[in-house]
Order: structure tokens, then C-alpha cells, then sequence
């Protein structure tokens, strides 16, 4: 009996050990997941992996953030119905989309399977780009080879004495993360509320950053620089010479390691009943100090092997015309597209799918049921993204259960022309637009179409309330003789733009978040239409976030 009584004790004390243990793992562990990490690794696999017994995908992508911002697989299923999945990941090295692409087929058999090619060129080692995806990739004899791999290049990098940790790093995130208790947070110890996760792998963004590079000048650079050309030293007495150095400093090249995961993932794909498609989205930067840049040079190297290959390649910067403007649709400068590059993207991709393979649409009730949600999100992209002022309120007027809040600064009659004053009437303003006078302050609040308060002086203005869900607020409006400065304060924060002409923040009364801060020229004649956002991602990521969370469920 006591022996009984003490092998219980054993076996709940073990018990309890391992559940510490799995707890301390989970605290300690990076989150890879929304909204701690913006891109969120970690729910694409536990979307992915949701999914499996759900859906039968017919196409997959797989590559680095570029293929991720640049990929919109619910567009491509709203607009098609055909159903595609995004497995791209930030960084996300070759050889951890080779492993991947083995992972989805273990439970999908799609008709195409699509690999962003920039991976091929960057043997650079990226722990983080790989640790996204072995924290989040359950235990199977795939996972034990791709952590094995792991450490082989983890070795290569730190020393063959390190491999051993690496490895046991990647089956066991606790022996990574042990030493992480300072940056420990209270999110750590929170638990994660479920989330209804729709993304199907794709990251949107309505951040503009536009850059003043182009395509051409990084070709001139690389050429420049492949060919030692141009380099000078300057010698003591200030005369620059001519510098002799025959050593190649730049000069592009596929790994070879890689290529060969590339030829078996052909093989693959061929015996699963898949064709492979290589892609390269558009991005640009400075070939050296930017790993991901597609040059020419690159462009060229690529299409001559895979000449040689029978592997399919489609060039989406140097052989297709999207009509990218990069002035607008770029969402992190030149590497990566915002909604409005996506969906040119994305719309030229899905028609190539369908002309080139078998894929076809079907209703799929997965997608379908979150087909609403992902529509709410497009719809606030839409508006965040607007860049004239008429344009900017028609897409406001999808918008339910809102306040506008309004404070001019500087001078708001210049600009005014009676098609603004309509279209400001039209809102539900009522002050004479028509009689302001120069450097006029004003302010007003709209909320749910109701008129709560309106006025313009010649004075500083100021004014404060509560919304109906009890939130407080405050605006103030002052023109240019007496201040020129526009505050509208929600909840403490002050959320105005303080653009000179008229400032808007729009308040989502549901959710208890602002949607968008921007504001108009109104004293510019010229540019008065212009919309000026605070080119900012954030406003798009809380109420994404919101929406996740309000519709979560266990999928």
C-alpha cells in the first residue's frame, strides 16, 4: 500500500513539474503573435494549422515579408473564389520556406505552389527568421529535421561547440528564453484572448512611405559597383587618385545549398500533383546595404537558370507593369507595398493563376465567415489610404456608429470653394461657410450624423462633452492671429494633426478608438482637396486588433 501510495505521489509530482515547466516555457517564450509582433508569425502557423481539416488550398505562398505585405490570399478568394494561403514570414530565410513547404504538404495538395525568389540570393544567417516559425511549428519528424538544420547553420555561425544548444533551442523555446525574466511584461502573464484570426497569412498596412529612390539608380549603382568603377582615395595633400583594387566587392549569386532545396522542392511538388511557380515582387534599395533589392543583375542571373530548370518564373518588376506608384503604395519605403500596392499585386497574380493552372473558384465556408471582418478592415484601408478630400468622406460614409470631430487652425477660408462647403453641408454642418472670414477658429462635433456642436470666430474657440458611451472630450481652435493651433483631445489623448486648415479625427463609438487623424489645406487654393493622413499604421492595427478580438472564436 505504501508503495502504491508513493508511486501516485512520483507520478503527480512529475505531473507537476512538467505542467511548471510548460507554463515557465509559455511566460518565458517570445510571442510571435498579433498584436505583440504587427507581422505575427505565430498566427499564421495557428491559423494554417486551424485550417488543415477545413479547407483544400490550391495555391500556397511561401517566402520573406515581401511575398507577406505583398500577397492578399482573401482578395484573391473574394475575387475568384479560388483558395490560396500565405506562409511568408519577416526575414523568412530559404531554407525555413524549403522546410515549410514540406509542412503544408503533409495535410494540403494544392495544384501551385508559389516561392518568392529573393531568399535564393541571402545566405546571411537570421535566427529570428528562423525561430518564428520553430517556436510555433508543433513536434513532428519535419520539425526535428528543420531544427537540426538549424543548428548546423547556427554552428557555422557561432562555432561547432554551440550546436548542441541550438538544437535543444529549437525543440525546447525554454532553454532559448530562460534568461529573458528582465524583459518579462505584464502581457507575459496575460492571458492571450482568443482571436478570430482571418489574415490567411497576409499582413496589411496603411503606413505610406514613400522614397526618393528609383529602380534605374539602383541598377546604376550595381553596375557601378560590380564593376570597381568610380572608386577614388585621397591622398595627404588633398589631390584624389585613382584607386587600384581589382578585389570583387560586389557580385551577386545564388547559393548553390539553396538552389538545391529549390530543385527538390520541384521534385515534390511533382510527385504531389503541384506545379512550382517562382515569383519576385517589386522592391528596390541600395544592393549593398539592402539584402532584398532586386537588381537587374539578379533578375538576369535568375531567369538563366531557371531557363535550364523547367522551372516557371514570373518577374513582377521587370517584366510586368503593375503601375505601382511608389509615392503612394509603398507601406515600408521600398521593400514592401501598403494595401494599395497589395491589390494591384495581388489582382495581376490572381489572373496569372488562372490562366496558367488549374485552379478555379468554389464557395468555401471558411473564408466566407470571415469575409465580413476582412471587408471592415478594407474599407477603414480604404479611407486611410484616400488622398482627396471628396474621395476621403464618400469612403467615410461606410463607416456606422462614429463621431467627426473638427478644429480648423491657421485659416480655413482661403481654400473654401462652394463644392467643399456642399460637401461639408452635406455631412450635416450648418455654420455659413460662405461668410468666414480669415483666420476664423472653428469646431464641431458630429456624432452618429447628429450635430452636437458648431461654431467659428474670430477668437480662440474651445469646447468640451461627453459621447454618449461616456468617453470625454475636448477640441480647441485658434487662427492664425491668435495662436494657430487645433486640439482634439478623446479620453486624454490629444489626437489632432495640427495641420494648418481643418483638422479631422474620426472616433469609432463601438470600439472606443479613434479609426484616422488627418486634415485638410483648407487656406492652400490649390491643394485645399488634399488629404493628409498622419502616415501612421497604428489607427488600422487597434481596430484590426478590436475586430479580432469582438468576433474571436474557436476555430
Amino acid at each position: 500500500m505504501t508503495i502504491k501510495r508513493n508511486l501516485i505521489k512520483t507520478i503527480l509530482f512529475i505531473l507537476l513539474v512538467i505542467c511548471l515547466f510548460i507554463y515557465a516555457q509559455n511566460i518565458l517564450k517570445r510571442n510571435w503573435y498579433y498584436p505583440t509582433m504587427i507581422e505575427a508569425p505565430q498566427d499564421m502557423m495557428d491559423e494554417f494549422y486551424q485550417l488543415t481539416n477545413k479547407v483544400s488550398m490550391q495555391a500556397v505562398f511561401l517566402g520573406s515579408s515581401i511575398s507577406e505585405w505583398d500577397i492578399d490570399p482573401m482578395k484573391i478568394y473574394k475575387d475568384t473564389g479560388i483558395v490560396t494561403y500565405n506562409m511568408s514570414s519577416s526575414g523568412q530565410p530559404f531554407p525555413v520556406s524549403y522546410y515549410l513547404c514540406k509542412e503544408m504538404f503533409k495535410t494540403q495538395s494544392p495544384k501551385v505552389v508559389v516561392m518568392e525568389a529573393s531568399g535564393l540570393f541571402s545566405d546571411s544567417f537570421f535566427d529570428g527568421g528562423y525561430h518564428y516559425i520553430l517556436d510555433t511549428m508543433p513536434l513532428s519528424k519535419n520539425k526535428l529535421k528543420f531544427a537540426s538544420y538549424y543548428a548546423s547553420q547556427w554552428a557555422k555561425e557561432y562555432g561547432e561547440q554551440k550546436k548542441t544548444d541550438a538544437l535543444v533551442s529549437a525543440l525546447l523555446p525554454f532553454y532559448q528564453y530562460h534568461t529573458r525574466w528582465s524583459a518579462l511584461s505584464q502581457s507575459d502573464f496575460s492571458a492571450r484572448k482568443q482571436l478570430n484570426l482571418y489574415r490567411k497569412g497576409h499582413m496589411p498596412c496603411t503606413g505610406i512611405t514613400p522614397s526618393g529612390l528609383t529602380i534605374d539608380w539602383m541598377n546604376e549603382i550595381e553596375q557601378e559597383i560590380y564593376s570597381n568603377a568610380g572608386w577614388t582615395v585621397v591622398m595627404d595633400d588633398g589631390m584624389p587618385q585613382n584607386e587600384i583594387n581589382t578585389s570583387i566587392y560586389y557580385a551577386p549569386q545564388i547559393t548553390e545549398e539553396y538552389w538545391d532545396m529549390l530543385m527538390e522542392i520541384k521534385q515534390i511538388c511533382e510527385e504531389n500533383g503541384a506545379e512550382l511557380l517562382l515569383i519576385r515582387a517589386p522592391a528596390f534599395g541600395h544592393p549593398i546595404t539592402f539584402d532584398g533589392a532586386w537588381t537587374l543583375m539578379k533578375s538576369n542571373i535568375l531567369k538563366e537558370k531557371v531557363a535550364l530548370s523547367g522551372i516557371d518564373f514570373l518577374d513582377l518588376q521587370y517584366d510586368v507593369d503593375l503601375g505601382i506608384d511608389w509615392a503612394k503604395d509603398a507601406g515600408a519605403g521600398t521593400q514592401h507595398l501598403n494595401y494599395l500596392g497589395a491589390l494591384k499585386l495581388t489582382d495581376y497574380l490572381e489572373g496569372f493563376l488562372q490562366d496558367n493552372y488549374a485552379v478555379s473558384g468554389e464557395v468555401c465556408a471558411a473564408y466566407e465567415e470571415d469575409m465580413p471582418l476582412y471587408d471592415k478592415v478594407c474599407q477603414l484601408s480604404e479611407l486611410q489610404l484616400a488622398d482627396d478630400l471628396f474621395q476621403y468622406f464618400d469612403k467615410l460614409s461606410y463607416l456606422d456608429n462614429i463621431t467627426l470631430f473638427f478644429a480648423a487652425t491657421d485659416d480655413i477660408a482661403n481654400g473654401l470653394t462652394d463644392e467643399i462647403c456642399q460637401m461639408l453641408y452635406a455631412l450635416g454642418l450648418e455654420v455659413d461657410f460662405h461668410n468666414m472670414k480669415y483666420s476664423d477658429a472653428y469646431l464641431a462635433v458630429m456624432e452618429n450624423g447628429v450635430n452636437v456642436y458648431e461654431a467659428y470666430s474670430n477668437r480662440k474657440l474651445a469646447y468640451s462633452n461627453y459621447l454618449n458611451n461616456g468617453v470625454g472630450y475636448s477640441l480647441t481652435s485658434s487662427g492664425f492671429q491668435v495662436g494657430a493651433e487645433a486640439e482634439i483631445t478623446i479620453d486624454g489623448q490629444n489626437y489632432a494633426r495640427n495641420g494648418r486648415g481643418m483638422n479631422v479625427v474620426i472616433y469609432d463609438n463601438e470600439h472606443n478608438l479613434v479609426l484616422d487623424s488627418v486634415s485638410f489645406d483648407l487656406h492652400d487654393a490649390n491643394n485645399a482637396t488634399k488629404v493628409l493622413h498622419t502616415g501612421s499604421n497604428d489607427y488600422l492595427i487597434n481596430y484590426e486588433n478590436r475586430l479580432m478580438i469582438q468576433e474571436g472564436r474557436n476555430q
